[in-house]
């Protein structure tokens, strides 16, 4: 069950089960379900900074670069573009333009099978070309220079073997489907026991098996101009047996699945579900809510019966420094556990069992943060929460009541973790500050980096900002403090 919050932040075969797959349609002995149309791709706004693909277009088969250019979108106030083309998503290793001032270019090599992966970034005027490890203002596409599908492949369970219904039937992921359907039967392409319709989840959980009885599963694969693939395999259930950690397991796998269909400037890959949060949004960027709200879509089309919630937290409640994640129930335990998606993580008690939100925010207040551990979820890590602005236990010293916008405590004073800086900051590196306005002030007036800003303060202080120099307009009573970082430095 999925409680959405009120507060918005941030072939057949024979009875051996042979598996089969279907060429260039499905096998007779297996029609293909028709209760449900075939998924349409969904993709990102128009985003006023952002370029737009308008050749190759996500999931597209049969690209010729050669003949027809890649090409994308104008973007106001860009003075140049920059295109690459790998073999994996962010990679350059089939193709890098360099920085060039059109907004198309013919490639006049792209291998003949594959999958592959193309992102444009624009250039705005006053930034610098120059490339770090990251690629800004990027839109993605994924397509294949040839039309060569064949449709996503059974992970789990194995072919003719028995499986454990506490473990999630599974299949590869495909970069350039629109999605996939999962059917299970007592005949081959029987659908008496499970149709899932279409869905973009690579798992599934599939309680009320029949034990020690045939099974047929079948996959279908949805790819553009309505071409449908196909694989089944046969199992039986050795184990009906599906525990609470079973599924929080499969959660917190749909979470790193979640956080990977992203790059590391939070930019949607296309033909991902975060494209559809981050479109509801008209951004080309995902921030927590389109993390938070794709984790919980696909909580529900991976069969996950949990409960599980939406769940606002802020270091300060200003609107800006405020987050967005996902509680799980764990009705053994009776706690609400905490999942994070944006940073790909989950944290844990100094017991060794999985935090609540009220845990964190009392090891924040009392500045205990050895009592909280975390547990990373991909192959990044502490990655994403080395980077963030913000020291991430910070975030949980206010946290939401469920479907409420009235917070669980009254607000602390964030005083005790800034330092200090004076009336002005000249720094060689960029750091992260807030301005404490004057007694009696509920607004203060500074220069952040040339840029004359008045911000309005929430229990004293300004939002946090980047920045390298920093000017009070008027220093009487007010002063320019440091965020302090007190476990992720």
């Amino acid at each position: 069950m999925i409680v959405m919050s009120l507060l918005v932040g941030c072939g057949g075969g024979d009875g051996g089960g042979g598996v089969t797959t279907s060429g260039g349609g499905l096998a007779d002995s297996v029609a293909a379900p028709d209760s449900v149309s075939a998924p349409s791709t969904v993709t990102l706004p128009a985003v006023a900074g952002w370029p737009q693909f308008t050749y190759p277009t996500s999931g597209q088969l049969s690209v010729t670069a050669a003949s027809q250019p890649i090409a994308w979108s104008t973007v106001d106030g860009a003075y140049a573009y920059q295109l690459q083309i790998g073999t994996s998503p962010g990679a350059s290793d089939v193709f890098d333009s360099g920085v060039i001032d059109s907004t198309s270019i013919s490639v006049p090599s792209l291998p003949r099978s594959g999958v592959l992966y193309a992102r444009v970034r624009a250039i705005p005027n006053g930034w610098s070309a120059e490339l770090g490890t990251d690629f800004p203002r990027a839109e993605y596409a994924t397509f294949r220079a040839d039309s060569n599908v064949s449709g996503a492949t059974f992970t789990y369970p194995a072919n003719g073997g028995l499986a454990n219904a506490g473990t999630p039937i599974s299949w590869t992921s495909d970069p350039v489907a629109q999605g996939y359907r999962l059917t299970l039967g007592t005949t081959p392409g029987g659908v008496d026991l499970l149709d899932t319709g279409w869905i973009n989840t690579t798992l599934r959980l599939a309680p009320g098996l029949p034990v020690g009885v045939t099974i047929y599963a079948t996959l279908y694969t949805a790819y553009v101009n309505s071409i449908v693939r196909h694989q089944q395999i046969s199992f039986a259930v050795g184990d009906a047996t599906i525990s609470t950690a079973d599924v929080m397991a499969v959660a917190r796998t749909l979470a790193a699945h979640v956080r990977e269909m992203a790059d590391s400037d939070n930019q949607p890959y296309d033909d991902t579900p975060l494209v559809a949060s981050v479109a509801a949004e008209d951004d080309a960027v995902a921030d927590c809510v389109a993390f938070a709200a794709t984790l919980l879509r696909q909580l529900t089309e991976a069969h996950v019966t949990l409960q599980a919630r939406d769940l606002d937290v802020c270091f300060n409640p200003n609107s800006y420094d405020c987050h967005e994640l996902v509680e799980v129930y764990d009705p053994n335990s009776d706690r609400w556990d905490v999942l994070d998606p944006t940073f790909g993580l989950y944290a844990v008690d100094a017991g060794g069992q999985p935090a609540t939100s009220q845990e964190m925010s009392d090891a924040a207040r009392s500045m205990s943060f050895g009592q909280i551990s975390y547990q990373y979820l991909t192959p990044s890590g502490d990655a994403y929460v080395e980077a963030y602005y913000i020291d991430y236990p910070l975030l949980f010293l206010n946290v939401y009541q469920p479907n409420s916008t009235v917070l669980s405590q009254s607000q602390p004073s964030v005083q005790p973790y800034f330092d200090q800086m004076g009336e002005s900051v000249d720094a060689p590196e960029r750091n992260y500050y807030a301005v404490q306005c004057a007694s009696g002030y509920e607004s203060a007036t500074a220069t952040w980096d040339g840029s004359a800003q008045t911000y309005a303060c929430v229990n004293g202080f300004t939002p946090v900002f980047g920045a390298a120099s920093i000017a009070l307009g008027d220093p009487s009573g007010a002063s320019v403090w440091r965020l302090h970082r007190f476990v992720f430095q």
